[in-house]
């Protein structure tokens, strides 16, 4: 998905917001928005907003020589979410549709998003959502694009299912999703992929391992394998993914593909074939050029199969 309106404001904004964090004097703020303004001035218009802020951070911890501001606030935001999760479960182990409730519970994590400016979210927040739109149920569609029926199909022949995660926090959530499968889905293999290094409050290794590998049974292990995609982009684009993440893409049967960023960069993706990658992107819409370009509300849930690119 390339530029829409806003786009360039919004990581410009996200970039100022990384420099506040490192705390930095008057003459190497200004240093920085001169370099940052020159960046912006050479986008090209095929460039997508997750790997322009990738570009902008890296002028801003070259400048600094900081790294992982963000560590703190990825901490916290996995331990505010382990708060809620055992509520979250139990409501969902009550549904009439444990499946689809795990996926409003892990699509509400993506409100954790450090990333989006002005952007806020509470824990108590997200347990509300979840109770309010588990208790809607029919009445009440939990996503404005709604293709359950078709991930739910297509999970179920999966020998491979690759589920690519967003936020720090959010993985907490994700867990509810991924524990699901394992118990469910008997044949399949699961791949869980997170940032291959630190990049605003996105999830990396440590977080999957605390959050993930260290809550679930030994035999569930036995089927989930633990990757990352091999770079700092804020989104999962191959373009600057490793080999090792490719080959799990190119392979999976069916990827799930948590958060904005992600369908940033791998909206309208395509197999060898030249037909639709079965991509199905989980997320909550946080601007107004994604809501314009899925017609669908800001502050939306969206359950989207990949479709054909119209850009």
């Amino acid at each position: 998905m390339r530029f829409q309106r806003g786009c360039i404001e919004c990581v410009h904004k996200q970039a100022n917001k990384l420099i506040g964090f490192f705390g930095v004097d008057d003459t190497t703020w200004l240093e920085l928005q001169k370099d940052i303004l020159s960046e912006l001035a050479g986008v090209p218009d095929t460039m997508t907003a997750p790997v322009l802020a990738k570009r902008l951070a890296d002028i801003v911890k070259a400048k600094t020589g900081k790294g992982d501001p963000f560590l703190s606030i990825r901490q916290r935001s996995n331990a505010e979410m382990e708060k809620v999760y055992p509520f979250i479960k139990r409501r969902i182990l009550f549904s009439a549709d444990r499946l689809k409730a795990s996926i409003i519970a892990s699509a509400l994590g993506n409100s954790i998003d450090f990333g989006i400016p002005d952007n806020t979210y509470t824990p108590e927040e997200i347990r509300d959502d979840f109770i309010r739109l588990i208790k809607a149920g029919r009445n009440k569609r939990a996503f404005e694009i709604d293709d359950y029926e078709l991930l739910k199909d297509h999970i179920h022949k999966a020998r491979t299912i690759l589920f690519i995660a967003d936020n720090a926090g959010e993985i907490v959530l994700d867990r509810l999703l991924i524990e699901w499968m394992l118990t469910h889905l008997k044949g399949a293999g699961i791949t869980l992929c997170v940032r291959g290094a630190p990049t605003i409050n996105d999830a990396i290794i440590d977080d999957a391992q605390k959050h993930i590998l260290g809550k679930l049974s030994q035999k569930a292990l036995s089927r989930l394998r633990i990757i990352d995609t091999g770079s700092d982009v804020p989104g999962a684009d191959l373009a600057y993914a490793s080999e090792g993440f490719k080959k799990a893409f190119n392979e999976a049967d069916v990827i799930i593909s948590k958060g904005q960023g992600n369908f940033e960069v791998l909206e309208g993706t395509t197999d060898s074939n030249g037909d639709p990658k079965d991509i199905y992107f989980i997320f909550k819409v946080k601007c107004g050029g994604v809501a314009d370009y899925v017609s669908a509300k800001k502050g939306s849930l969206i359950l989207y199969k990949n479709r054909h690119s119209e850009w």
